[in-house]
């Protein structure tokens, strides 16, 4: 394709012989980094020196809504005038399309904080203002349901495809569905990387310069938490405070961190060039590992053996009734040690013909408990049963409620926890994940409703 044609066509040259040697191309933002990984690539030209337009190249094998990303960028402009540039025309020659708009002079955010030309509030402030104007665009809801499912779906096949700690894994996909319906709540159109560097800041006003992974999504607040990953990465006091009015709701920050590396790590495996993502993979994925593990509190070390038997003076004990007319007593129980203040799973063969109903007493003592995962498997090692918080019963000294797991607080000796009607034929076992404390009130109040709110 010939670039002076074009701008001759769309009316941005005069159609003069001279116009040629009027007319220069300098590389914006193509960086090493840039040229090695992505297949995109951005262009100033200029008309006797002066900036003219830009010019912005992409593969069309690439993994691009092109009319989506021109729509979009279009119903922006609408809307909100110079926030994101005028599209003078949108051009394919072979493999590659060339997308002609408005340039903005300026510097990007990334710039100006890292020379502290502004601060962090204001910087934060411009990417608050241009989020709220993306997220309150008017889209038809009537695919909310399919993307949703597809981004939950994408999410968990990743997580399956990652090397990390079978029980973790378990226990993250429990809670990316747990919260599926918070997380993921309504339809909206993404630019795709709202980062710093991608908001021109002209000393007056902010614009959003890049739309390449423009698609629909029901998760806009992955852009956030990616810009907050960069910003901590490289220096830049950026944290999610600055945004709290826009992530989802009484989910820890770190499962939300979770969901936007793995949504990541599909995503730039779409987009950069395979030999780079290579390298860039492993990052991610220890990135990843580093944010889950800090999340429930785990450290790779050799599991600890739980010793078992009724000679135990401190225990987690269960009990079952095999027909509803049945009480529960010692002859029907079963007991493990008790590893304090770490994650732990804890497994009991159930050797009935059938399971009626269910008891766990999570200690003897005093404390607090979590459970993230109670589970009923059948002789196969397959869940035949998860237990529903709704059909539970906190019984005896026990405490608590349910918020993505069950927080407990037993003020006595005998907590218990019971589950009626389960009705399945044995053999069983019974797989329990949890966390037991002895410490105080005032650290049981701090680990679940943070420092500040405990006091």
């Amino acid at each position: 394709m010939n670039l002076l044609h074009v701008l001759k066509d769309i009316g941005l040259l005069p159609d003069e012989d001279a116009a040629k040697e009027r007319l220069s191309f300098s590389a914006i933002n193509n960086s090493e980094y840039r040229a090695a990984s992505s297949n995109t690539s951005r262009y100033l030209a200029r008309w006797d020196g002066a900036p003219l337009c830009a010019v912005k190249k992409l593969n069309l094998q690439g993994p691009y809504d092109i009319d989506g990303m021109v729509e979009f960028q279009k119903l922006l402009r609408d809307k909100y005038g110079a926030l994101v540039p005028e599209i003078f025309g949108v051009y394919r020659d072979g493999t590659d399309i060339y997308v002609i708009e408005e340039f903005f002079q300026g510097d990007n955010l990334e710039y100006l904080l890292q020379f502290g030309s502004i601060g962090v509030d204001k910087a934060a402030g411009f990417i608050s203002d241009i989020y709220v104007k993306l997220r309150d665009v008017d889209i038809d809801q009537s695919e909310r349901d399919m993307v949703r499912q597809a981004e939950v779906r994408s999410i968990l096949d990743t997580l399956d495809g990652l090397d990390i700690d079978p029980q973790i894994r378990r226990r993250l996909a429990d809670d990316i569905q747990r919260f599926s319906d918070l997380m993921f709540s309504k339809l909206y159109i993404t630019t795709g990387d709202l980062a710093l560097r991608n908001v021109i800041y002209d000393g007056k006003d902010a614009h959003l310069v890049d739309f390449d992974l423009t698609r629909k999504t029901c998760a806009p607040w992955i852009g956030l938490v990616r810009l907050i990953r960069y910003a901590r990465q490289s220096g830049m006091p950026i944290t999610a405070n600055h945004f709290t009015d826009f992530l989802p709701e009484g989910i820890p920050f770190e499962l939300l961190e979770a969901v936007m590396y793995l949504m990541e790590i599909d995503l730039q495996g779409r987009v950069l060039n395979p030999s780079y993502f290579k390298e860039h993979f492993k990052v991610l994925v220890a990135e990843f590992r580093g944010t889950v593990y800090a999340l429930y509190d785990y450290k790779e070390e050799t599991p600890q053996v739980l010793p078992e038997g009724n000679e135990l003076i401190r225990y987690a004990e269960v009990f079952w009734t095999e027909s509803e007319e049945e009480t529960f007593s010692a002859k029907n129980s079963a007991r493990k040690a008790i590893l304090y203040d770490q994650w732990a799973t804890y497994e009991f063969d159930l050797d009935v013909s059938r399971l009626y109903a269910l008891r766990l007493d999570p200690m003897n003592h005093q404390g607090f408990v979590e459970i993230s995962r109670f589970e009923i498997l059948g002789r196969d090692g397959n869940v035949i049963y998860r237990v529903d918080p709704d059909r539970a019963e906190l019984n005896g000294t026990l405490n608590g409620f349910w918020l993505g797991r069950l927080y407990g607080i037993s003020t006595g000796d005998d907590p218990g926890f019971i589950i009626h009607a389960i009705d399945q034929a044995g053999p069983l076992k019974v797989a329990i994940d949890m966390r037991i404390s002895e410490k105080s009130r005032e650290g049981v109040d701090r680990r679940i409703f943070g420092e500040n709110q405990a006091k």
